[in-house]
């Protein structure tokens, strides 16, 4: 009868393992507006790319980036974390299941032993050698009952899958980096162009300048000036040079090697670079990484909510032990030498000084801080989807009035070498035309270098991907 009586208790607390107390998780909803401020008029299709650099159907690029996503250190530190949040996950889960151990033991003991009831004639201590053999299995499990150890896991199995967002993350911030400093080193390559070009014409215009001179048609002053300003256009190479040269070892360092080891072929960018899609702002939140890894943590402090809720009601445990004690071995496996026990112990705090109603201040004040964090990213990706949109359009009217500028800069460069050589004007109108005519140039395909950086900024911004997970 008192078997039945435990059998029975034990079931029910069975059925009554795994609820869980606390309030539903629901998840926050932001509201974001229909459109962006600064989208392109016209609908611009979704790229046919599997990685989001694809789309500049750049080679080099595209191996660049798949060195950085197998050699960089730091992308392997961010995959060990989620290594670390997996194992942690698992940890807590292990708490939800019974531990079962096997402790065999053998002890023996010999020595004096008072034994009473013995004949008068008997001396009453006699000296005694005990034997005991046990194969005990013991079973401990803590009854979950209020949901507190499944809360803990929920817990640690939504800070996994925020790790794993992070990890994303962490892949984008590199490839969009990568990118951005690959193609800020296409657009020195294309000022070293210019300036090449710029530096042929000042050497053609000291020579002149000579010849001129010795022909008594001008003074020296003229020969110095196309000298300073041949010297001072080899000075910017130089500086391009030293800055494309930081730009490769930037480069070395993303993709895991050494500096030695990366040098980049003159490539000069010459286009415009694609346009992307938008798309809706709600997708944005879909799809940003970063997004999904605060909605996770904001999840997973949720959940120590609930585990906060468990406190406050009595907890229990189960002991059970079941297997073979007997001092004979021979008997050691047989019916009569088998063991069982069963301990079922509750615990209820009576008085705790207000200290679980201050964990549960403190799960709420937590889960309350990362909500608020989890808001504030989507206001910061909305603001950075608008300014990378706003960059590109601004930019592309940039670029326009660049190039009609650098167009009749050039005429104007032709005009007044033409009217220096008639005698009309003197040689500092030249050396200014000629000046003004680099310095657009150089702005020209620097804001070409930009619109690149800002199109890379757009889908850093977008989280990187078209098509919703």
């Amino acid at each position: 009868m008192k078997n039945k009586i435990y059998l029975y208790f034990c079931i029910a607390l069975l059925f009554l393992n795994g609820c869980v107390v606390g309030p539903k998780y629901q998840r926050p909803c932001t509201p974001v507006p229909e459109h962006w401020k600064y989208e392109e008029q016209e609908e611009v299709p979704n790229p046919d790319v599997e990685n989001w650099w694809e789309i500049f159907e750049d080679p080099v690029l595209d191996s660049l980036e798949l060195q950085a996503m197998r050699n960089n250190k730091n992308l392997f530190a961010a995959l060990f974390r989620v290594h670390q949040t997996r194992a942690l996950a698992g940890i807590h889960k292990a708490d939800l299941y019974p531990q079962v151990n096997l402790d065999p033991d053998y002890s023996s003991t010999n020595g004096l032993m008072e034994v009473f009831g013995l004949p008068a004639t008997l001396p009453p201590i006699l000296r005694a050698h005990q034997m005991l053999y046990a194969l005990p299995f013991n079973l401990k499990y803590e009854l979950d009952l209020w949901g507190k150890l499944k809360s803990q896991y929920w817990s640690s199995l939504r800070r996994h899958e925020a790790q794993e967002m992070a990890f994303q993350a962490s892949v984008l911030i590199l490839t969009s980096e990568l990118a951005s400093i690959y193609f800020q080193v296409r657009s020195l390559d294309a000022q070293l162009d210019i300036l090449k070009e710029f530096i042929g014409i000042c050497k053609e215009d000291i020579d002149i300048n000579q010849e001129r001179y010795h022909a008594g048609l001008i003074n020296y002053v003229d020969v110095l000036q196309a000298e300073r300003q041949y010297q001072n256009a080899y000075a910017q190479y130089f500086d391009l040079l030293k800055q494309r040269a930081l730009s490769e070892n930037r480069i070395a360092l993303l993709i895991g090697v050494s500096p030695t080891e990366v040098s980049m072929a003159y490539s000069p960018v010459v286009k415009m670079p694609p346009k992307v899609p938008s798309g809706v702002p709600s997708e944005v939140l879909l799809k940003r990484p970063d997004i999904r890894e605060a909605e996770r943590r904001s999840a997973a402090e949720h959940a120590l909510v609930g585990a906060a809720y468990a406190s406050f009601f009595p907890s229990f445990s189960l002991t059970n032990t079941l297997g073979f004690s007997s001092p004979d071995l021979h008997d050691f496996l047989s019916r009569k030498s088998r063991l069982w026990a069963i301990d079922i112990r509750g615990s209820e705090n009576i008085f705790d000084g207000g200290r679980n109603r201050s964990q549960l201040s403190l799960a709420w004040a937590r889960f309350r801080e990362a909500d608020a964090h989890y808001q504030q990213q989507v206001l910061v990706a909305l603001e950075e989807v608008e300014s990378a949109l706003a960059n590109l359009k601004m930019q592309d009217e940039e670029i326009r009035s660049l190039e009609k500028a650098v167009k009749a800069s050039q005429e104007a460069v032709y005009l007044t070498t033409e009217r220096y050589r008639d005698g009309v004007i003197n040689y500092l109108e030249v050396v200014d035309s000629e000046r003004t005519e680099l310095e657009l140039k150089r702005d020209l395909v620097n804001r070409i270098g930009r619109q690149y950086i800002s199109t890379i900024h757009l889908i850093k911004a977008l989280g990187g991907l078209w098509a919703l997970p």
